[in-house]
């Protein structure tokens, strides 16, 4: 049941970058920045699916959507962008991720990982109520999320400049050839 949920908020994150990206794009207003920000949140959420992929049942439907839209996710991403093909495996992606939370929601309301009918809860869980734990798991997607942004953002930044060891100046060297030639001085003014 709970690697359900996590599929669920898997492809919740999964569709959210896929139309932020799209809306984006049709708007022509996709700058580096914001890709790059969709890129980051599209790998956390396939990195989770991926997890929790391994712990479902094999042979379960929620599995092969899980693993029908991994696959989806790779042929997208190793096309050329900006190309027919790109574009196809772009739309087959969107299409394997609605069917992956379709699967992910069967699974939470009634099915466990394994496809086998849960027993039957006193309380049965409304549509858009969501669980202690699977908030959880969504706070910890966002920090996730957060983290990778934080470290891609530090490796992007230009490498800062070190400061420069302080130089000894005339003053800080060592006075006793000075004094020795005013000494030098002196006694020709006295000579």
């Amino acid at each position: 049941m709970l690697e359900a949920w996590r599929a669920r908020l898997c492809a919740r994150g999964l569709r959210d970058a896929y139309d932020r990206m799209r809306r984006a794009m049709l708007g022509g207003e996709l700058d580096l920045k914001q890709a790059l920000a969709i890129a980051q949140s599209m790998d956390a959420a396939v990195d989770m699916l991926r997890e929790t992929t391994k712990r479902l049942a094999p042979g379960s439907d929620l599995r092969r959507a899980a693993e029908e839209t991994m696959a989806a996710f790779v042929e997208w991403r190793v096309a050329s962008p900006r190309t027919d093909v790109s574009r196809r495996a772009a739309a087959r992606f969107g299409a394997r991720v609605i069917a992956l939370e379709e699967a992910a929601k069967r699974a939470s309301h009634g099915e466990t990982a394994s496809g086998a009918p849960d027993a039957p809860s006193s309380e049965p869980i409304e549509a858009d109520e969501t669980p202690i734990d699977a908030r959880e798991l969504e706070r910890a997607s966002r920090e996730r999320i957060a983290m990778r942004e934080k470290d891609v953002a530090a490796e992007s930044a230009p490498p800062a400049k070190r400061e420069p060891e302080p130089r000894r100046g005339p003053r800080e060297r060592p006075s006793a050839p000075a004094s020795s030639s005013r000494r030098r001085g002196r006694s020709r003014d006295r000579a």
